[in-house]
């Protein structure tokens, strides 16, 4: 496979251009998804200022790494990048001149946030599933400082949502922009639900469990509303989202994992 290296996605999230950056996704999807799959996808290079310079160490930093990691194609992480170091590197340097200490503190904020998408690369750097939502406040209108899109595999499916502003918002995400389903030569443009990107049941009686990563917090939405109403989700400068499917059944009940954060269903007896 022949890779893009995407400096857009470093150069437009960094500067908060984030309405171009949300063209250039549309418009890859518009023309080839598979586009999407060959970028790489990187905060910084030998060419290029530091991660730490340039993102800084905090939640905007882990905003768009969370990005990174979550998009389809490749994640390309900077030497130094997850360690918090400020020096530059390249070819010119034949060593280290700085003395620089780990930031253990950021190392363990990758580990809790970042390490956890990277370790299902499987689930999000496909295109076939993947879809792209405009935002829509209570308003009416679009808020294009916020990425939102989803992607599944297998049975498991998830949903990021990002807010790449100072501000706070609120909205719904239901309708995927479109995409392109034919060929270069022959477009076949379409927009599919939320319910159909993720291939999710909309009878009344089934329930669908929602996780925030960034909180544990849990949701529980109904197959039906979804598919008459979107999703609603506020935002204040980070929210991550997974989706897990559940099924509410009178066999069944709900169990949470020995680490709090994953959902078991068991039968019982």
């Amino acid at each position: 496979m022949h890779r893009v290296y995407n400096s857009a996605f470093m150069n437009m999230l960094k500067d908060e251009e984030n309405s171009k950056y949300r063209l250039t996704i549309r418009n890859v999807l518009e023309f080839s998804p598979e586009i999407l799959r060959r970028f790489v996808n990187f905060m910084n290079n030998p060419d290029e200022k530091t991660a730490v310079e340039q993102f800084g160490k905090g939640d905007k930093y882990l905003g768009i790494c969370l990005m990174m990691a979550t998009m389809p194609g490749l994640p390309m992480f900077g030497h130094g990048q997850i360690e918090g170091f400020a020096e530059k590197y390249g070819m010119e340097y034949r060593k280290a001149y700085w003395d620089e200490s780990v930031d253990q503190d950021l190392v363990n904020r990758h580990i809790g946030q970042i390490f956890p998408f990277l370790r299902k690369r499987y689930l999000y750097s496909g295109v076939e599933n993947f879809a792209f939502y405009d935002f829509f406040t209570p308003e009416g209108h679009v808020n294009e400082d916020v990425f939102a899109y989803s992607n599944r595999a297998g049975n498991e499916r998830a949903i990021i949502l990002y807010n790449n502003s100072l501000r706070s918002t609120s909205g719904w995400i239901r309708i995927s922009t479109p995409i392109n389903m034919g060929s270069q030569d022959e477009t076949d443009l379409q927009s599919r639900s939320l319910v159909q990107a993720l291939d999710l049941r909309t009878e009344s009686n089934v329930y669908y469990l929602l996780r925030d990563h960034r909180d544990s917090l849990q949701y529980i939405r109904s197959g039906r509303q979804l598919a008459d109403e979107g999703l609603f989700v506020q935002l204040a400068w980070l929210s991550v989202p997974g989706l897990y499917r559940s099924r509410r059944d009178s066999r069944f009940r709900w169990n949470l994992g020995p680490t709090g954060r994953q959902i078991v269903w068991q039968r019982c007896a």
